[in-house]
């Protein structure tokens, strides 16, 4: 969804255009409003009461004023400067400044609401040309946001709208979420089965079905905004496709939606897409929950998991202007929440870190301002992380000599310049700062920052890691065979050499049966060389043919020992497969149990090379289990590896199996890292670790410490850029 609304400042004081403040020193003629302009009443502001919009038709935008300024326009005609501030005191008892009135004017002039002269459109078109920006800067806005509107939707809206009116009714919207809880109920119940199921689909052809249920889904988004604000009495302009920084989502223009004086309506329309998406799942659950294996089930699935994690990811996020943003302005009866939000958290911060003694932007309740100041925060915090982010992406999507420039022009206009134009103003005043402020202060804070990026107290790298039993073996059945008895019990301790399984072959029984009684019939055969000359001459065969029987049958003695399964090491049985019990039968090498030994744990994890130099064999190291739970275990440094990108320990840490370094499977199967890294070899030291400690005897993933040569902050940063520079020049 996108809205235009543009607001003036506090009492409308916006300062632009410094050559019309001169109208505030003499009597001079006011220049004529746009004809085409209309003023109409808008929703009431939390903040500011009752307000005013005025609508330019030509860019469907609109511009939230003040009561004064909107007296103001209704007086325009009084032709000049002086007779305005006097028909505004005579007809609305106002004291308006001339200064104020030029700031009324920088504002109406700033927004090209005045009319141009020559009028009519081709006056609005040279107005237009005048502030069109230079070639490169348009090229570089294009890349960072640009639309493509598709399609004029308006008349099969209104063609569509009387055929599902009745969802917006109660009985529909009670049929919908009937059907939403109860398929969301039967979904819990075979959770383990939807969850596997989404493992399964992160392949390409399920990536690529992700993709079709997203543009089917934020279709119907889309089409939510639109039908909504159109059964308000709302025009729907325009449809198609916006591209932030390259990224795609489609975007509906519901503009119109300002002029809906009822804040609980304004709220449908923003809310409109997150119910839509939010029946399509509940309805898909349902269908999931009930249809068969095969393509409608999995339809429904992806709609499903499309459906919840675009709206809980991205559409219910209030910290970008998505749905979540004008869901909450709605909330809060506040146009341009942001703006103000900012501009009200910059002056805190001012008032805080400078000590400027000023008046606040706006004037609001306590515990509003102290929400807005919260929210200007945390939006901040989210708009780093998601630039951020979206750079990264940007660096290793395109080619390097590509990605490297407009990630660097991503992180400038969305990060670094907007920390530089505050910077900038707080420069401006420094005067002001040095007379009534606090300018130690600030010092102090830059100095600290400064020690904080240049002293070497980073002495620790991190890595991930995989922590190991010391020993480890597994049970696994070496026949296919019966149950007779079993002893495995998931966490029990044994000793080496406790009887785990019986097992039984019928198919070994019955050849070793065999191999007996061909035994015997050849030694009934040796018994009577001497009584036939025929046999004694054949004795030779037979002996040979005894002797490799004899070798049969001990063999198959072997295997059938062999099915009483015993310990090889002591330790803790863990991994035991599920449905053992005795009269139950397993396949040829299945796995029924591990056996793992905590006494002399081993870790073995992966570091880029970038901070491999900083570490030696013989420093002291942490694992950090992922699961919180787990005792921290104290390790050293033993080994570090040549780099590479093949191997069991990096297997274990393998995004493929869900762990944090990046790897694919290769065209034989194999799991090869994306870059090589140098695996280390960590062991368990005990000094000053508690002898009955959970030393965690299984293979868990988590994080090592390894203590390092100090570094500082301020060149572990240069060091990683002039890295990422050089990869991408291709040094």
């Amino acid at each position: 969804m996108t809205a235009q609304l543009h607001i003036a400042a506090r009492d409308g004081i916006t300062p632009q255009d410094d050559d019309l403040g001169e109208a505030a020193e003499k009597d001079v003629p006011l220049p004529p409003l746009r004809e085409d302009l209309r003023l109409m009443p808008a929703g009431r502001d939390a903040a500011r009461g009752k307000g005013w919009l005025i609508f330019d038709p030509v860019r469907n935008r609109y511009f939230h004023i003040t009561r004064t300024m909107a007296r103001a326009l209704a007086c325009w005609q009084a032709g000049s400067v002086f007779r305005l501030c006097e028909a505004l005191k005579a007809e609305y008892g106002l004291d308006v400044s001339e200064e104020g009135v030029a700031a009324m004017l920088r504002f109406l002039a700033s927004n090209g609401l005045l009319a141009v002269a020559g009028g009519g459109w081709k006056g609005l078109v040279r107005q237009a040309q005048a502030h069109r920006q230079p070639l490169w800067k348009r090229i570089l806005h294009g890349y960072l946001f640009f639309r493509i509107p598709l399609v004029k939707p308006q008349r099969w809206l209104e063609r569509l709208l009387p055929h599902v009116l009745w969802l917006g009714r109660p009985a529909g919207l009670f049929l919908v979420l009937v059907i939403g809880l109860f398929g969301l109920f039967m979904t819990l119940r075979q959770w383990d089965v939807f969850s596997a199921t989404f493992a399964r689909s992160l392949t390409a052809e399920g990536l690529m079905l992700h993709a079709l249920a997203l543009v089917f889904v934020k279709t119907a988004h889309e089409l939510g905004h639109a039908l909504t604000a159109l059964r308000f009495g709302c025009r729907v302009p325009t449809m198609g496709v916006a591209f932030l920084v390259m990224m795609p989502m489609l975007y509906t223009d519901v503009g119109d939606a300002w002029r809906v004086r009822d804040h609980k309506k304004r709220l449908l329309i923003s809310a409109a897409g997150i119910l839509v998406e939010l029946a399509l799942a509940g309805v898909a659950l349902f269908l999931w929950a009930f249809l068969p294996d095969g393509p409608g089930r999995a339809a429904a699935y992806f709609v499903a998991v499309t459906s919840l994690v675009g709206t809980l990811a991205i559409n219910a996020s209030p910290f970008m202007r998505f749905d979540g943003y004008h869901i909450l302005a709605d909330i809060l009866s506040m146009h341009n929440l942001q703006p103000r939000a900012f501009a009200l958290a910059l002056w805190h911060l001012r008032q805080v870190l400078l000590g400027l003694k000023e008046a606040p932007p706006e004037q609001f309740p306590s515990r509003l301002a102290r929400g807005l100041i919260l929210y200007a925060w945390a939006s901040w915090i989210y708009r780093l992380l998601l630039f951020t982010g979206i750079a990264l992406l940007v660096y290793h999507a395109f080619p390097k000599v590509l990605g490297l420039p407009l990630a660097g022009v991503g992180i400038w206009f969305f990060v670094l310049k907007p920390v530089g134009g505050v910077v900038r103003d707080w420069w401006s005043r420094r005067g002001e700062v040095l007379r009534q402020g606090r300018p130690l202060r600030p010092l102090l804070i830059l100095a600290g920052l400064m020690l904080f990026l240049v002293l070497p107290i980073w002495h620790t790298v991190q890595a991930p890691a995989v922590l190991l039993a010391g020993q480890e073996a597994e049970i696994r059945a070496p026949e296919a065979a019966r149950i007779d008895e079993i002893h495995i019990r998931p966490g029990e301790r044994v000793e080496a050499g406790t009887v785990l399984a019986t097992l039984h072959s019928p198919e070994l029984a019955h050849a070793l049966k065999r191999a007996r009684i061909r035994l015997r019939l050849v030694e009934v055969q040796l018994a009577r060389l001497a009584a036939s000359r025929t046999l004694l001459e054949k004795k030779a065969v037979l002996e040979k043919r005894r002797a490799a029987l004899l070798a049969e049958i001990a063999g198959l003695e072997k295997r059938r020992a062999a099915l009483v399964l015993k310990a090889p090491v002591s330790g803790q049985l863990r991994d035991v497969a599920r449905g053992l019990r005795p009269g139950g039968w397993v396949e040829r090498g299945a796995l029924l149990a591990r056996i793992a030994d905590g006494a002399g744990q081993r870790a073995a994890a992966l570091i880029v090379e970038t901070e491999v130099r900083r570490i030696k064999p013989g420093a002291k190291a942490w694992f950090i289990a992922d699961d919180p739970t787990r005792a921290r275990v104290p390790l050293v440094l033993t080994r570090i590896d040549a780099a590479r990108r093949e191997g069991r320990d990096i297997a274990y840490l393998a995004s493929v199996h869900g762990g944090p370094v990046a790897a694919e499977r290769d065209e034989r199967g194999a799991i090869r890292l994306r870059r090589g890294m140098f695996p280390l070899r960590l062991r368990a030291r005990m000094d000053g670790f508690p002898e009955k400690a959970d030393l965690c005897p299984q293979a868990c993933r988590g994080r090592v410490i390894v203590e390092a040569e100090p570094e500082s902050l301020l060149v572990r940063i240069m060091r990683r850029v002039f890295f990422v520079i050089f990869r991408g020049a291709g040094f």
